[in-house]
């Protein structure tokens, strides 16, 4: 039942206004903090924003303001999602909505980039502070509920996401594994450290690399 009276709300998003649009978006705040493990919840929030992305398309709105109302809502919301990931680990849906935001946001942001040609690509900025919260959660002290355990994992998986969701960044995301403080490697070796043995085979295919995970097998 909560699943449909979600979609309900979300079915109601294109007959409402702009504003109504935002005061759902920040109505629905409090609501996500206190149930962060229910992706229903932010999957409204996700079509909430693309309902004020589309409108800014609509009014012409340009993004690549700073300034602009939709990037500064977007902005929020990645600092906010960063924020709950923080405070509770392991929560999948948190991983979710990231992804989801991040797509566009580096999307936006390569699109700054070859348009004023900034002397420090916001891009390789964005790259590495999600990098730095990946090293944040590998090297979350353990528990014994292995929720670091599953946010470490949840982390490099997202990482390897925006690797393969947005190609040009891989480059970057390569070069920058390898040189932040704590030197974690390169993509495989993330995914070595950080995932289950049972997982690990899936993932380094998928990535087509040749790693052998023979020796995890009983």
């Amino acid at each position: 039942m909560n699943y449909r009276a979600w979609r309900h709300r979300c079915w109601l998003i294109p007959y409402m206004t702009r504003k109504q649009v935002l005061d759902e978006l920040k109505k629905s705040t409090r609501w996500s903090e206190l149930h962060v493990a229910d992706n229903c919840c932010f999957h409204y929030r996700r079509s909430l924003l693309l309902a004020l992305r589309d409108s800014h398309l609509e009014n012409r709105e340009n993004f690549l303001n700073v300034e602009s109302e939709t990037h500064l809502l977007w902005k929020e919301e990645l600092r906010w999602d960063e924020m709950l990931i923080r405070r509770y680990q392991g929560r999948e849906s948190l991983w979710i909505h990231r992804r989801f935001l991040s797509q566009w946001w580096i999307e936006q942001l390569i699109t700054v980039d070859d348009t004023y040609l900034p002397s420090t690509p916001l891009v390789g900025v964005f790259v590495t502070q999600e990098i730095q919260l990946l090293s944040e959660c590998l090297n979350a002290p353990a528990d014994e509920y292995e929720e670091s355990r599953a946010q470490a994992e949840l982390a490099a998986l997202y990482i390897l996401w925006i690797s393969k969701q947005v190609p040009i960044v891989e480059g970057k995301l390569e070069d920058r594994l390898s040189s932040i403080s704590i030197s974690m490697g390169k993509l495989d070796d993330v995914l070595e450290r950080a995932c289950r043995a049972e997982k690990r085979r899936l993932w380094t295919d998928l990535l087509g690399l040749a790693v052998a995970v023979a020796a995890d097998q009983p």
